[in-house]
């Protein structure tokens, strides 16, 4: 799905086949972990239609070192995108997912790797 546009209030959280994350295929590793685990926990009908999964990446801006965590969810706290001038469609699913998808900065932020306190960024992906 394409971006529309950019959001307000930005928040920086994927289920298989979502346009919104990336690929299970490889370079998952803990995340394929958790869904694996997740799936052996609550295997349903009602967990395959709702259940997905955050992947959450913190960023240093000093040294590139990146953090993944993964995260179980059942409901999305989905953003209302900004509104749109007049004669203007209204803002979509696809607009709320942006923002809900959009990189957060960290400016008060301690990296695990390098031990600097600084600037980072935060995004979250359908995983």
């Amino acid at each position: 799905l394409p971006s529309t546009g950019t959001c307000a209030a930005p928040r920086a959280g994927r289920r298989p086949g979502c346009a919104y994350g990336g690929s299970r295929g490889g370079g998952g590793g803990r995340g394929d972990e958790v869904w694996r685990h997740a799936l052996s926990a609550d295997a349903s009908l009602v967990s395959d239609v709702f259940q997905g999964q955050l992947r959450s990446v913190v960023c240093c801006s000093e040294c590139g070192y990146e953090d993944a965590s993964y995260e179980l969810f059942w409901s999305l706290p989905l953003p209302l995108p900004p509104a749109r001038t007049s004669g203007e469609a209204p803002p979509t699913l696809a607009d709320a997912l942006d923002c809900f998808c959009a990189e957060e900065p960290l400016d008060s932020w301690r990296c695990d790797r390098c031990a600097r306190q600084g600037r980072g960024s935060k995004r979250m992906r359908l995983w």
